[in-house]
């Protein structure tokens, strides 16, 4: 009996522990179905750790996007110019000041949809 007493505490602990874990914090600046629109979006995450990574997805039919990133002292960490048509990518290993950082998302005449996700 003492084997099964021990399997359950085991267990009970191991489900603490995980209930505990979290995914990496992250935001993400989406549109869909736009029409030739431009103008820019912007969200903010706490980006303690100071590193940080991008991934977009675009399937645009005009125009395009440009998509920036600064971190809390407004030192620009990227700045990733003309993403149009279907395009995806990662922009790895980003590291700048401890803090909030701000992801900018700014349209230019853009048709289509897209989804830019900041992870620290």
């Amino acid at each position: 009996m003492s084997n099964l007493l021990t399997t359950v505490v085991v267990l009970a602990i191991s489900a603490v522990a995980l209930a505990g874990c979290s995914s990496a914090p992250s935001v993400t600046v989406e549109q869909n179905g736009l029409s030739s629109a431009s103008g820019k979006d912007s969200k903010t995450l706490d980006c303690s750790s100071g590193k940080g990574s991008i991934a977009y997805t675009t399937t645009g039919t005009a125009g395009k996007i440009h998509i920036s990133l600064k971190d809390q002292a407004d030192g620009k960490i990227i700045d990733k110019d003309d993403v149009s048509g279907s395009a995806s990518g990662t922009l790895a290993d980003l590291r700048g000041a401890a803090g909030t950082w701000t992801l900018t998302v700014e349209r230019s005449s853009f048709s289509g949809s897209y989804s830019v996700r900041l992870t620290c």
